[in-house]
């Protein structure tokens, strides 16, 4: 039975934490220069253009991996301390199931970024901005599902390596030799960094796995696995489909409804306050495989040291860091540009939302990590009902304080639901102290 009530596994699971946490600093570093060196760069109207494709891409990317993220780890962390042939097919099965699925999107994003150019802004830049960022749907996506493989097998540098930090390292690197000057060249860039990172990460994979040639051996994973297997990503398929919805509707939203400069104000402001989860983050990446692996074990006393843990982490870092954010709020939006300067209210209305999202702690992970994939999936839907319900009306009202508002309100009521769903059926109270 795995614990953690040993001195020895505690500080073994607070090194862990203290090395994730300055890996996801230097992730959050290298994304937050990615968006300021856009905006200032570019300009509002042309970053706005940028930052949209880029949801495009993120979206459909999401949507190709048909919820294999967190099944991958919850299905490889089991075997973390062995590389099973079990591990090699579940890679596989992921891998056939998502780059048709990519192809397919890349596609038909391609053949529509005309008529989708004409919903949003009516401009030929914006149409050429996204036809090239269409083809990094399928790398993007397969760098993704690579990094939840590195999760899984607790691999954390090279998870947070490639789930945030590659691309934007990557292309702030190309950049020092091909500067972009257009929405449309940086859009080159991206796709170039795309393709680079899972190149990449696939190379780190396949290593790790220490045995090439066993890729292409015929081997069978057993039906009660593969069924599971199946099952849970056809529920998260879903809750990715939701997620996606809270994540970027409002932006799509303000996109149709607004100007470029609003999407470009919203975008930034967005990725500000989401620098308040980063601790949130960090602990996940370690503690998440440890969920699957102590409910594998049915040992719920190890997920309830490893959350007290963790929820001590997140308090005393995530509120100083939202109160800082917010008492400066105007001239950290300002560092993207002087088309940013006086937005900083919008970053506060976002912090809201993020504040709560962190002081909730790992409860999503742990729904999932439990089996609860279900449960996890009706709470987003009826947070995400509501977005697409009233999000429309208050973004058509109030503009992009209304996509802030709806955004930061959606955020925190679909974690209160989480909440309750872990205290009900896990007996887990994630905003414990003492």
């Amino acid at each position: 039975m795995i614990s953690f009530r040993t001195t020895k596994d505690i500080k073994k699971l607070l090194l862990g934490v203290g090395g994730a946490f300055f890996l996801k600093l230097a992730s959050a570093g290298g994304v937050l220069f990615f968006n300021i060196y856009i905006a200032r760069l570019l300009g509002a109207s042309d970053a706005g253009y940028f930052f949209l494709a880029q949801t495009f891409v993120i979206i459909f990317a999401d949507i190709s991996r048909r919820g294999f993220d967190n099944t991958i780890v919850r299905f490889i962390a089991p075997y973390s301390n062995s590389f099973d042939s079990d591990i090699k097919e579940i890679y596989k099965l992921a891998i056939c199931r998502v780059v048709p699925l990519g192809v397919f999107f890349s596609g038909l994003i391609f053949s529509l970024s005309s008529s989708i150019s004409g919903i949003f802004f009516d401009t030929n830049e914006f149409s050429d901005v996204l036809s090239v960022m269409s083809l990094s749907i399928l790398p993007f996506s397969l760098m993704m599902l690579n990094s939840f493989c590195f999760q899984g097998r607790k691999k954390v540098s090279l998870y947070m390596i490639f789930n945030s930090a590659g691309i934007p390292y990557l292309f702030c690197f190309i950049s020092l030799f091909y500067p972009p000057t257009s929405s449309i060249e940086a859009s080159w860039i991206f796709l170039v960094s795309s393709i680079c990172a899972v190149t990449i990460s696939t190379i780190f994979w396949v290593f790790e796995s220490g045995n090439i040639g066993s890729y292409f051996q015929q081997m069978e994973l057993s039906g009660n696995i593969r069924n599971e297997i199946l099952k849970s990503s056809n529920a998260l398929f879903q809750v990715a489909l939701l997620t996606l919805v809270n994540l970027w509707f409002s932006q799509v939203v303000l996109g149709y409804m607004g100007t470029a400069e609003e999407v470009a104000i919203f975008s930034s402001a967005t990725r500000i306050s989401a620098s308040v989860a980063f601790v949130l983050i960090a602990v996940n990446s370690i503690a998440t495989p440890k969920y699957a692996e102590s409910f594998k074990h049915n040992d719920l006393d190890s997920v309830r040291k490893t959350v007290l843990f963790s929820t001590r982490v997140i308090f005393i870092t995530a509120l100083p860091f939202a109160l800082l954010l917010h008492l400066f709020n105007d001239e950290v939006m300002s560092l993207f540009g002087e088309d940013f300067a006086n937005s900083g209210y919008i970053l506060s209305i976002l912090l809201v939302g993020q504040v709560i999202n962190s002081l909730t702690g790992s409860v999503g992970f742990l729904l999932q990590m439990s089996g609860n994939e279900n449960s996890f999936r009706n709470k987003i839907f009826l947070s995400s009902g509501f977005l697409v319900v009233i999000g429309p009306v208050v973004i058509s009202f109030y503009g992009v304080v209304g996509a802030a508002f709806i955004t930061a309100f959606t955020l925190s009521i679909q974690n209160i639901f989480f909440f309750y769903d872990v205290r009900k059926k896990l007996d887990i109270n994630t905003l414990r102290l003492l």
